[in-house]
């Protein structure tokens, strides 16, 4: 896989991108996208970044209880990622629910996650079995299922969590809407996470030019991020809306992408910045909004940097 020369992230930095991937019979087209598109991801991912990056993919397709899961462990090479999904065929399901904390287990469970900045691209149009994850309940469950179901979606998900994975969700129907206020819920008490769960709504008007542009964009906000948390530097080289961007991802997250934050860099970009960040540091009571105790706004005494 070719590396960027130069990049947001340290030299040398890896970057894993995992796609969990509900593959039944509804699924084909966002199995073909992915197959078809994630050249095309890395050539913009590694184009937007200054320094040296080394990408894996990994990939985990998941059915419903007792079917055949597909895994693919971390690879460097694109053709190889595109060559076994390629082979992935849609297929089975049945009954609507769908076995989705299976497939996050076996990409927390069976994926070598290392060092770097880690993500999961979760693509899913139905919801885990269970009248915790959708309003009309867990048809489908046979005795035989009962005794395959996963382990509880709090162990996984604050597993993959306690791991600093950056969880983002594609939805694309409706039907999930009550099972991502769950993993939201879950995800939102872990100590350890990165930043809240991430869900970019795909359902109106999908195609794959979004898939490919949501994908790339979220790379590079979580790449931001990992440059922030983990080298501590001034963050001179990201501009007013990436810092405002990372900064909301943490503490405000529906200010994201809002009106209101367009407002707030049309008014202050380029002309007295430190002062939006004071104001920031004033109201979340943050020693530095979006960066680590930035030249913007020095921590208050006693206060810890995380």
């Amino acid at each position: 896989m070719p590396d960027g020369s130069q990049g947001v992230c340290p030299a040398d930095h890896t970057l894993q991108v995992a796609f969990v991937v509900d593959v039944t019979g509804s699924m084909g087209t966002y199995i073909r996208d992915v197959k078809n598109n994630i050249a095309k991801m890395v050539d913009q991912i590694v184009s937007s970044n200054k320094r040296q990056l080394r990408i894996e993919l990994a990939f985990v397709g998941y059915r419903d209880l007792g079917e055949r899961d597909e895994f693919l462990g971390f690879t460097s090479s694109v053709d190889d990622f595109r060559l076994f999904v390629s082979g992935v065929r849609a297929s089975g399901g049945g009954d609507f629910p769908e076995d989705v904390l299976g497939g996050l287990d076996i990409a927390s469970r069976k994926l070598q996650w290392g060092g770097g900045t880690k993500m999961i691209f979760h693509i899913g149009d139905a919801p885990h079995h269970g009248y915790r994850f959708a309003p009309w309940g867990s048809f489908g469950y046979g005795k035989e299922e009962r005794a395959q179901l996963p382990r509880p979606a709090e162990d996984i998900l604050d597993e993959l969590c306690a791991k600093e994975i950056d969880y983002y969700f594609y939805k694309i129907a409706s039907h999930t809407s009550q099972m991502e206020k769950v993993f939201r819920r879950i995800w939102d008490a872990c100590g350890t996470k990165r930043q809240p769960l991430q869900i970019a709504d795909l359902s109106s008007g999908y195609d794959a030019t979004a898939l490919v542009a949501t994908t790339v964009k979220s790379v590079e906000a979580s790449l931001a991020l990992t440059l922030i948390d983990a080298d501590r530097t001034d963050g001179s080289h990201l501009s007013l809306r990436e810092r405002l961007e990372l900064f909301y991802r943490k503490h405000a997250p529906a200010m994201v992408g809002s009106e209101k934050l367009e407002a707030t860099i049309s008014r202050y970009a380029g002309k007295d910045e430190p002062a939006l960040f004071a104001k920031l540091e004033m109201k979340y009571g943050t020693c530095c909004p979006g960066l680590p105790c930035c030249e913007l706004a020095q921590p208050k005494a006693g206060c810890s940097v995380h």
